[in-house]
Protein backbone atom coordinates (compact mmCIF):
# COMPACT_ATOMS: atom_id res chain seq x y z
CA UNK A 1 0.00 0.00 0.00
CA UNK A 2 1.68 3.64 -1.06
CA UNK A 3 2.33 6.29 1.43
CA UNK A 4 0.04 9.60 1.19
CA UNK A 5 2.03 12.86 0.92
CA UNK A 6 1.34 15.07 3.48
CA UNK A 7 3.75 17.32 3.04
CA UNK A 8 4.15 19.53 -0.18
CA UNK A 9 6.20 18.14 -3.03
CA UNK A 10 6.94 18.83 -6.76
CA UNK A 11 7.73 15.56 -7.80
CA UNK A 12 4.81 13.58 -6.09
CA UNK A 13 1.22 14.26 -5.46
CA UNK A 14 -0.88 14.28 -2.00
CA UNK A 15 -1.79 10.43 -3.29
CA UNK A 16 1.87 9.50 -3.13
CA UNK A 17 1.65 9.08 -7.22
CA UNK A 18 4.94 10.75 -8.87
CA UNK A 19 3.84 13.77 -10.88
CA UNK A 20 5.20 14.13 -14.73
CA UNK A 21 8.40 16.35 -15.03
CA UNK A 22 7.64 18.55 -17.70
CA UNK A 23 4.79 20.54 -16.07
CA UNK A 24 7.47 22.52 -14.44
CA UNK A 25 9.71 23.10 -17.20
CA UNK A 26 8.35 26.61 -18.58
CA UNK A 27 9.50 28.38 -21.66
CA UNK A 28 11.69 31.03 -20.74
CA UNK A 29 10.42 34.88 -21.79
CA UNK A 30 12.83 36.30 -24.39
CA UNK A 31 14.64 39.17 -22.95
CA UNK A 32 15.27 42.06 -24.76
CA UNK A 33 18.53 43.43 -26.06
CA UNK A 34 19.59 46.51 -24.17
CA UNK A 35 20.87 47.81 -27.70
CA UNK A 36 17.55 47.84 -29.28
CA UNK A 37 15.35 49.03 -26.68
CA UNK A 38 13.46 52.38 -27.39
CA UNK A 39 14.98 52.01 -30.88
CA UNK A 40 11.22 51.08 -32.94
CA UNK A 41 10.61 53.06 -35.92
CA UNK A 42 6.80 53.08 -36.56
CA UNK A 43 7.10 52.73 -40.90
CA UNK A 44 5.48 55.40 -42.96
CA UNK A 45 2.21 53.50 -43.15
CA UNK A 46 1.65 53.09 -39.64
CA UNK A 47 2.04 57.18 -39.32
CA UNK A 48 -0.37 57.45 -42.30
CA UNK A 49 -3.13 55.27 -40.49
CA UNK A 50 -2.81 56.70 -36.87
CA UNK A 51 -2.91 60.27 -38.95
CA UNK A 52 -6.19 59.35 -40.53
CA UNK A 53 -7.80 57.79 -37.47
CA UNK A 54 -7.27 61.11 -35.86
CA UNK A 55 -8.15 63.23 -38.70
CA UNK A 56 -11.95 60.75 -38.78
CA UNK A 57 -12.12 61.56 -34.73
CA UNK A 58 -12.04 65.02 -35.56
CA UNK A 59 -13.97 65.39 -37.79
CA UNK A 60 -16.93 62.45 -36.22
CA UNK A 61 -16.31 62.88 -32.65
CA UNK A 62 -17.72 60.39 -30.33
CA UNK A 63 -20.80 60.42 -28.51
CA UNK A 64 -20.05 60.90 -24.81
CA UNK A 65 -23.46 60.62 -23.62
CA UNK A 66 -23.88 64.36 -22.51
CA UNK A 67 -25.64 66.93 -24.01
CA UNK A 68 -25.56 71.07 -23.96
CA UNK A 69 -29.23 70.76 -24.41
CA UNK A 70 -30.48 67.59 -21.76
CA UNK A 71 -32.45 69.58 -19.23
CA UNK A 72 -30.67 69.53 -15.05
CA UNK A 73 -33.05 68.04 -12.44
CA UNK A 74 -33.94 70.71 -10.21
CA UNK A 75 -32.90 68.71 -6.79
CA UNK A 76 -32.97 71.91 -4.45
CA UNK A 77 -35.57 70.32 -2.52
CA UNK A 78 -33.75 67.96 -0.91
CA UNK A 79 -32.05 69.98 1.44
CA UNK A 80 -35.41 71.80 2.46
CA UNK A 81 -36.51 68.74 2.93
CA UNK A 82 -33.34 66.25 4.63
CA UNK A 83 -33.20 69.71 7.54
CA UNK A 84 -36.25 67.99 9.08
CA UNK A 85 -35.06 64.68 9.52
CA UNK A 86 -31.88 63.40 10.80
CA UNK A 87 -30.02 59.82 10.22
CA UNK A 88 -29.12 57.88 13.59
CA UNK A 89 -29.64 54.09 14.93
CA UNK A 90 -32.19 53.91 16.51
CA UNK A 91 -32.76 51.62 19.41
CA UNK A 92 -29.31 50.35 19.87
CA UNK A 93 -30.26 47.73 17.24
CA UNK A 94 -27.13 48.85 14.73
CA UNK A 95 -29.02 49.52 11.78
CA UNK A 96 -29.47 53.69 10.58
CA UNK A 97 -32.92 54.87 10.43
CA UNK A 98 -34.71 58.41 9.82
CA UNK A 99 -35.94 59.89 12.31
CA UNK A 100 -37.75 63.04 12.34
CA UNK A 101 -36.31 66.16 14.07
CA UNK A 102 -39.05 66.05 16.31
CA UNK A 103 -38.60 62.53 18.26
CA UNK A 104 -34.80 62.79 18.43
CA UNK A 105 -35.37 62.76 22.46
CA UNK A 106 -36.61 59.65 21.68
CA UNK A 107 -33.88 57.61 20.02
CA UNK A 108 -32.24 55.54 22.42
CA UNK A 109 -35.22 54.53 24.29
Amino acid sequence: MGMINLGSSMRYGPTGKKRKNHLWSATKTKRVVPHTMGKYKPSTETIQRLQAMKDFDKKYPSYTGESKYTPVADESYKKDVSKNFTVAIGYNKGGYQVIPNNEIKHIGK
